[in-house]
C-alpha cells in the first residue's frame, strides 16, 4: 500500500531471534501487531499482545516441569506452542491530513481485561494520551458453518470498552463483526463505503471492507482515572447486605 498513502495495521507472529551454531533460533515469540506507514516501512513501534489466551497462546505453569508436561498432554499439538507476554502497553502515531493521531491496539480477546484498555488510555499525568482503540482479532474458531452468538457477544464486550473510556473502538475482525463503536458504546451502522452488510451486526461471517471517520472524545473518565471502583464497592455492599442476613437466619434457629 506504499502507493496509496495509507496505513496498515497486521497482526503476525512476532519475536526476537538469536543465531546459534549457524541456525537462527526464537528465543521469544509474541502475538504482535505491526503498523506499516504510506512510504511502505515498518513502523519502528509494535504491540506484543500481553493478556495470552490459557492453552489457545501458551500451556500454562512452565516454570513447573512436571505438571506442565501433563498439561501439554490435554492440548492438540505435539510441541510447545507458548508464546511470551508483552509489557508495553503502545501507542502508535499516525499522521493524517488535518493533524496527528494516536491509537493502541487490543488483539483478539484482550477487550474482555478492562485494565488493558484503561492503561493503553491516560499517560502518567493522568491525560488522555490516545484518540481511539482498534481491536483485531481471529474469530474463525466461532465460525462453525454457521455463525455462533460469540460473534455479537465479543462485540458488547468492546462497547464496555468504550464508554468506560470515553473512546471510540474500531474493529477489524476475521469472520466476526468489523465495525466502529463510539464513546457512548453505540455500534455504528453504516459507512462512508464499504461492501459489508450496513447492518452492523449483520456482518458476521462474510467477507468484506468498509471506510469510515472515528468520532474522537476528549473527556477522561474516573474508570479511567482510577479504576474500576464501582465493582469493589458494589461486592462490598453486597457482602454487608448478606452478613446480617445470615445472623437474623441463624439466631431464629
Amino acid at each position: 500500500h506504499s502507493g496509496e498513502g495509507v496505513y496498515v495495521l497486521a497482526g503476525a507472529s512476532g519475536g526476537r531471534a538469536e543465531i546459534r551454531d549457524g541456525k537462527v533460533h526464537l528465543i521469544e515469540k509474541y502475538n504482535t501487531a505491526f503498523l506499516y506507514r504510506p512510504d511502505g516501512r515498518q513502523d519502528e513501534k509494535h504491540y506484543n499482545k500481553i493478556h495470552l489466551v490459557p492453552f489457545g497462546e501458551y500451556v500454562p505453569l512452565r516454570k513447573i516441569p512436571a505438571i506442565h508436561s501433563l498439561l501439554m498432554k490435554l492440548t492438540p499439538y505435539a510441541y510447545d506452542y507458548t508464546l511470551d507476554a508483552g509489557t508495553e502497553y503502545t501507542v502508535f502515531d499516525m499522521k493524517g491530513s488535518d493533524g496527528q493521531y494516536k491509537f493502541s491496539v487490543m488483539i483478539c480477546y484482550e477487550d474482555t481485561v478492562a485494565s488493558i484498555a484503561r492503561k493503553m488510555s491516560l499517560n502518567e499525568k493522568g491525560e488522555k494520551r490516545i484518540d481511539w482503540l482498534v481491536n483485531i482479532s481471529n474469530d474463525g474458531w466461532f465460525v462453525k458453518g454457521r455463525a455462533s452468538t460469540e460473534l455479537a457477544q465479543h462485540t458488547a464486550i468492546c462497547v464496555f470498552r468504550a464508554v468506560e473510556n470515553r473512546l471510540a473502538v474500531l474493529r477489524s475482525v476475521n469472520t466476526g463483526i468489523s465495525c466502529v463503536i463510539d464513546s457512548l458504546g453505540r455500534v455504528r451502522d453504516g459507512f462512508i463505503i464499504g461492501t459489508l452488510p450496513p447492518t452492523a451486526m449483520q456482518r458476521s461471517a462474510c467477507g468484506g471492507w468498509f471506510t469510515d471517520r472515528i468520532p474522537i472524545d476528549s473527556r477522561v473518565t474516573f474508570f479511567s482515572k482510577f479504576g474500576q471502583w464501582l465493582d469493589f464497592c458494589c461486592a462490598i455492599c453486597l457482602i454487608i447486605g448478606i452478613i446480617p442476613a445470615v445472623k437474623c437466619k441463624g439466631s431464629k434457629k
